[in-house]
C-alpha cells in the first residue's frame, strides 16, 4: 500500500515537473518567435500570445454586483426586476406622446447614418485611430488605409459584406430597430455573424425583450470558449432557446445601474414614467368619454312651475337631440316655460387645474427623455418662459436640448458600433458621427481667425486644414506677439551691427526702414490675408 502511494506521488511530482518545463519552454519559444526576423514566426508567436491572454481567467471579485438570491438558477439566467413586463413597456411606447418622442429621436439620428461627403455635412466617417477628426494625418492615408476605410464603410452601410447585400437590413433600418428597443426597454441587441475563418460577414438587430443575462451557475462550466462562458441567452416561451458568447451578440444598455437588485440590467425611461404614462392614459380616457357620451353647454335654462311626466319626457328628448355629441357642444338649449332662469356651467377652477396637471405630466415626460417640446413640433403653455443657460430664443433652447439628449444617444450608438463591429474588422479603425454642430465654411474660417489671433500659429492652422506649412508661418498673428518678435529681431540685428561696425549697422538699418521683401512676418501676413480674400 505504501509502495503504491509512493508510486502515485512520484508520478504526480514528475507530471508537475514536466508542466513547469513545458511552461518555460513555451515562454522561450514565444520570445524567440517575437524576436525572429521571419515574419511568419513573429505572426504565429503574436497570435499564440493573444490566445493565452484570452484564456487567462479573470480574478474573482469580492463585491456583490448582482443579488445571488434572485437568480433563476434552474435555467441559468438572471431575470430583470420590473414593475411591469417587457410586453407592457412596449405597449407604453405606443402611447401617442412616447411614440412621438421615439420617432423624433430616430429621425434626428437618420442623417448621421450616411458617409459624410465633406466636413461641413452631417454623417459619419471611418478613420484610423491615430488620425484627426477628418482622417487627415501629417502624411495622407495610404492606398491600403483608404481601401480598408472604404471596406468598413460599405460593410456598415450594407449590413454586412457584399455577399449579403440583399440579405438583412441596411444601417438605417438597423439603427431604427435598435433605438426603438433601447428607448422603450433600455435593451438593444444585435447578432454578429462570422464565417469559418472568424471574419465578420453580417449583423442584424434582434428582439431585445427575449434576451436575458446569464448567471454564473455550473450549467456553463463545460461551455467555455477561450475562457469565456455564454453571457446572454434568448428565451422562447420562458425557457432558454439559444446562448451567445460576448463576440456573437451585443447586449447594449444606455442607463446601467450599480443596484444589485437590477441584476446587471439598465433602467429605461418608461420604467421611470410608469405612473406618469398611466396618468396620461387616464386623462385621455376621461376626456374621450366626456365628448363621446356627454354634453358641454356653457349653461342651461331652468324654469319654475309644475311639470308633468309628459312634459319632462319631451324636455329630455329635446335636450338629447339638441345638446348631445361633439358637434353640439357650446350650444345653448332653449325650452318652453313660463319662468326661465340661466344657470352657468362655464369652465370652473377644477377644469383649469385639470389642464395644468395634464401639461405637468407632459413636461415630466419630456424631462425624463431629455427632449424639448419644440423638437416634436409644439410648444406648451409657458414653456417659452424657461430659458436654459440664459438663451432667450427657440434656437438656443433647441441646441441645449440636443446637447442633453441627442448627443449622448449618438455617443452610445457610436461606442457599441465600434466595439462590436468596426474593431472586430480592424482594431486600428473607428467610426465617428460628425456634423452635429453644423460646421460651415464661414464658421470654420471665423474660428481659425480667432485661434491664429490668440494662441495658434499659422502653420498649425494650415496643418489642421490638411495644407502644407509655409515659410515664416510659425507665428501667432497677434499684435503683442508680433511686436515682441520684431523687438527681439531688431535687438539681435543691433547687436550684430555693433559687433561688425557702425557703418554696416547703418546699412542694415536703412534696409529695415526701406522695403523689406524678405521679412518672414510680412510674408506670412500677406499670405494669410490673401487666403481670406
Amino acid at each position: 500500500m505504501s509502495d503504491n502511494n509512493n508510486s502515485i506521488s512520484s508520478k504526480l511530482s514528475t507530471i508537475n515537473t514536466n508542466k513547469e518545463k513545458l511552461f518555460i519552454e513555451e515562454k522561450l519559444l514565444i520570445e524567440k518567435g517575437l524576436n525572429s526576423s521571419n515574419i511568419n514566426d513573429i505572426y504565429a508567436s503574436k497570435k499564440y500570445q493573444e490566445s493565452l491572454e484570452k484564456r487567462t481567467p479573470q480574478p474573482p471579485t469580492k463585491s456583490l454586483i448582482i443579488d445571488p438570491y434572485h437568480l433563476n438558477s434552474s435555467f441559468g439566467y438572471r431575470e430583470k426586476s420590473l414593475a411591469v413586463n417587457f410586453t407592457t413597456l412596449r405597449a407604453m411606447s405606443k402611447v401617442h406622446l412616447i411614440s412621438a418622442i421615439i420617432k423624433t429621436r430616430i429621425s434626428q439620428i437618420s442623417p448621421f447614418l450616411n458617409p459624410q461627403p465633406n466636413k461641413y455635412s452631417t454623417g459619419f466617417i471611418v478613420r484610423k485611430k491615430s488620425s484627426n477628426r477628418f482622417g487627415i494625418t501629417k502624411e495622407s492615408n495610404s492606398d491600403e488605409d483608404q481601401e480598408k476605410i472604404n471596406y468598413i464603410t460599405d460593410f456598415l452601410i450594407n449590413g454586412g459584406s457584399d455577399e449579403n447585400f440583399f440579405h438583412g437590413d441596411d444601417l438605417s433600418v438597423f439603427v431604427s430597430k435598435l433605438l426603438s428597443d433601447s428607448l422603450s426597454l433600455d435593451q438593444a441587441t444585435f447578432e454578429i455573424i462570422r464565417d469559418r475563418r472568424g471574419e465578420l460577414v453580417e449583423y442584424f438587430a434582434t428582439d431585445a425583450a427575449t434576451y436575458r443575462l446569464t448567471d454564473e451557475s455550473d450549467i456553463y462550466r463545460d461551455q467555455l470558449v477561450n475562457g469565456f462562458p455564454p453571457h446572454v441567452v434568448q428565451l422562447l416561451d420562458g425557457r432558454p432557446y439559444q446562448s451567445f458568447y460576448p463576440w456573437e451578440l451585443c447586449f447594449g444598455v444606455r442607463n446601467p445601474q450599480t443596484n444589485i437588485y437590477k441584476q446587471g440590467y439598465g433602467e429605461s425611461e418608461l420604467e421611470i414614467l410608469i405612473k406618469t404614462v398611466t396618468s396620461i392614459l387616464n386623462s385621455d380616457h376621461y376626456n374621450a368619454n366626456f365628448f363621446r357620451v356627454g354634453s358641454n353647454p356653457r349653461g342651461l335654462l331652468r324654469y319654475s312651475g309644475n311639470i308633468n311626466q309628459n312634459t319632462l319626457h319631451e324636455l329630455r328628448q329635446q335636450w338629447n337631440a339638441t345638446m348631445t355629441g361633439v358637434n353640439n357642444m357650446h350650444k345653448v338649449p332653449f325650452v318652453n316655460a313660463d319662468k326661465i332662469d340661466w344657470i352657468s356651467t362655464h369652465e370652473t377652477n377644477k377644469d383649469m387645474e385639470f389642464g395644468t396637471y395634464y401639461e405637468f405630466l407632459i413636461k415630466i415626460t419630456y424631462a425624463v427623455y431629455t427632449i424639448d417640446p419644440s423638437e416634436i413640433g409644439f410648444t406648451l403653455n409657458g414653456s417659452g418662459e424657461s430659458k436654459p443657460l440664459f438663451e432667450g430664443n427657440n434656437e438656443g433652447r433647441l441646441k441645449y436640448s440636443k446637447d442633453k439628449g441627442l448627443r449622448p444617444l449618438l455617443k452610445w450608438l457610436e461606442r457599441i458600433i465600434n466595439k462590436y463591429l468596426v474593431s472586430q474588422i480592424d482594431k486600428e479603425y473607428e467610426l465617428e458621427f460628425v456634423g452635429f454642430d453644423e460646421l460651415t465654411e464661414q464658421n470654420e474660417l471665423d474660428r481659425d481667425i480667432k485661434e491664429v489671433s490668440n494662441f495658434s500659429t499659422l502653420n498649425e492652422i494650415r496643418e489642421k486644414r490638411g495644407q502644407k506649412p509655409i515659410a515664416g508661418g510659425d507665428i501667432v498673428l497677434n499684435s503683442f506677439f508680433l511686436q515682441q518678435k520684431m523687438s527681439e529681431m531688431y535687438a539681435q540685428q543691433e547687436q550684430q551691427g555693433q559687433g561688425e561696425g557702425g557703418e554696416e549697422y547703418m546699412e542694415n538699418e536703412e534696409v529695415e526702414k526701406g522695403e523689406d521683401n524678405n521679412n518672414p512676418f510680412k510674408e506670412s501676413l500677406e499670405t494669410y490675408f490673401k487666403s481670406l480674400s
